[in-house]
């Protein structure tokens, strides 16, 4: 019974050298093309510039972590308007006229601006880290890089700089702008807490007056108010009843008197006294005399 082997090493070497000449034959041409594509095509330089966003360090940044994609489109966003500001304002305008970096579009600024447009990359720059929680490597996302594309060596680095300077400078004015819209924002709110602490403290002292006596504050004076008022009450009530005795007792007196033979006479001498008081001086001798007869009856 027969056993099929394997082909071995020796095998496919033998192979190789049997058709060497058909594989140089098809590798020949295309070696001569590439090299032939590598020499007519024209020498391109780059010049980059990066730029390191320090917020990119922390967790919310990484775009592999699960929430990430917030923070990630964020950082998008910022860049864009950065290229933004740079590349279609007044600072691309400036530049191009001033430095021609095109000389053969010198009088064409429009042309030489949409040239210097296509020739710019930017592109986010990742990192790999080490992850405490999995141990893995992770990607983070730790800035931005800006540069020029270009087959001359002096005006890819030329502009490269320019570029550079101008992100640089616009992400200051942003964060100045930032700054600014915060610090109206913060007066505004200022402004507005104060009006309404103003108002707040106008019905405080209103409701204060119009609840002097029922006030927290008040409670102490208050209390000894009330206990000082229940005395006085409590005084006025003994005084009370002291005097309603009185006045029973004094009452029962009258009834007497009145029913003595002598109140007649008590009459007469007291109608007697209040005409002779009338006349003379109550130091009078008559005067007084009719006065010790009264007190005596």
């Amino acid at each position: 019974m027969d056993v099929e082997q394997s082909p071995g090493l020796d095998d496919y070497l033998g192979a190789l050298r049997r058709r060497r000449s058909l594989a140089l034959a098809i590798a020949a041409p295309i070696a001569a093309a590439g090299i032939a594509i590598a020499l007519g095509l024209p020498s391109i330089y780059l010049s980059e510039g990066e730029f390191e966003i320090e917020q990119a360090k922390i967790e919310s940044y990484m775009p592999t972590a699960p929430n990430d994609s917030r923070a990630v489109r964020q950082l998008d966003q910022y860049v864009a308007s950065l290229s933004d500001d740079v590349l279609a304002g007044s600072r691309l305008r400036e530049f191009v006229a001033e430095a021609k970096p095109f000389p053969a579009l010198a009088d064409d600024p429009a042309a030489a601006a949409a040239m210097l447009r296509q020739g710019v990359k930017v592109r986010m720059v990742k990192q790999k880290i080490l992850d405490a929680g999995t141990s893995r490597e992770r990607d983070i996302i730790s800035g931005f890089a800006v540069g020029f594309r270009n087959e001359d060596a002096a005006t890819t680095q030329l502009v490269a700089k320019w570029l550079t300077e101008s992100f640089t400078e616009a992400n200051r004015e942003q964060y100045r702008k930032r700054a600014e819209s915060a610090a109206a924002f913060l007066k505004a709110e200022a402004e507005s807490f104060s009006t309404r602490i103003t108002a707040f403290e106008g019905k405080l002292a209103d409701f204060k007056a119009r609840n002097a006596e029922r006030l927290p504050g008040q409670a102490n004076v208050n209390m000894e108010l009330r206990d000082r008022t229940e005395r006085d009450v409590e005084a006025a009530q003994l005084q009370i009843r002291t005097l309603q005795r009185e006045r029973v007792f004094v009452a029962q007196q009258l009834e007497g008197a009145k029913a003595n033979p002598l109140a007649d006479n008590v009459r007469e001498l007291e109608a007697e006294y209040a005409r002779r008081i009338t006349q003379y001086d109550e130091n009078h001798p008559d005067v007084v005399s009719l006065r010790l007869q009264i007190e005596a009856a």
